[in-house]
């Protein structure tokens, strides 16, 4: 009996002494300058990025991987904690580049990077379909399935932030796609196909228009479109005006957000 107390006694007293660890390893308040602070924003955080840790793991622990090559990785945290930091350590055997930045941002991107693979696509309706009937009549029209997906994201991510704009740029070594919130510019992560899809991409934006000429590349052209977006008030009307910008890298695209419901109430007041 003697014997089995003293074991018990041993294993309380382990499991206390790797709890006091712990706290020894939890980094106090007074040291979180040590780290620098970010603000992501206006950060770029490519999807690829986040596949060496699961969504679960980046989710609970509010981990975000910023950026990676051959010689270190950036990762954002909401805490400073040394146990979290050594099991990134584990997992990236390279130099890494610590900055805090806020939960909620951290939180907003984590659902951005990872919405794209679970969006079905059935929240975005085209009115009367603004297909047109005749597709011959686009010789480049190579709207794929993936730039219809695409597209809707773009949109959903749009209206869901409260953008007033959004530019689809050419860019090399890939495209980009940004959207305007309260006047700042902030790049939304797109999947690594978009580098493929790009011109399907443009393609699909001007079919919605109805007007825009898919071959006509060079010469600015300007279209609208709407759309009635799903939510749980029901459907939401949404206009678009899109106009086409030639650069060195290609045709961008600039899609203005018109919130037809807001139109209304400031006309009221």
């Amino acid at each position: 009996m003697k014997n089995k107390n003293i074991q018990k006694e041993k294993k309380l007293s382990q499991i206390v002494q790797e709890r006091e660890r712990e706290r020894e390893r939890e980094i106090p308040a007074s040291e979180y300058a040590n780290l620098p602070r970010i603000s992501l924003n206006k950060f770029y955080i490519p999807e690829m990025q986040q596949k060496p840790i699961s969504q679960a793991y980046a989710s609970s622990n509010k981990v975000l991987v910023l950026d990676s090559d051959k010689e270190e990785v950036k990762i954002a945290i909401a805490e400073p904690n040394l146990i979290l930091m050594d099991e990134l350590k584990k997992v990236f055997p390279k130099k890494i580049e610590f900055y805090l930045a806020d939960p909620q941002e951290i939180e907003s991107e984590l659902e951005r990077i990872y919405n794209l693979q679970e969006y079905n696509g059935k929240q975005i309706t085209i009115p009367d379909s603004s297909e047109e009937e005749n597709p011959s009549k686009y010789p480049e029209n190579k709207q794929t399935g993936k730039a219809v997906q695409m597209v809707d994201y773009i949109l959903k991510t749009a209206i869901e932030g409260g953008a007033s704009d959004i530019h689809i740029e050419a860019k090399k070594p890939v495209g980009k796609v940004k959207i305007r919130v309260d006047g700042v510019l902030k790049q939304i992560p797109m999947p690594k196909e978009f580098k493929e899809e790009y011109s399907s991409v443009i393609s699909r934006i001007k079919i919605l228009t109805r007007s825009m000429k898919i071959e006509e590349k060079v010469i600015p052209q300007d279209g609208s479109f709407s759309i009635e977006y799903h939510q749980k008030k029901g459907l939401k009307p949404i206009d678009f005006r899109v106009s086409t910008i030639n650069s060195s890298y290609g045709e961008s695209l600039v899609l203005r957000v018109l919130d037809q419901e807001k139109a209304q109430v400031s006309l009221l007041t």
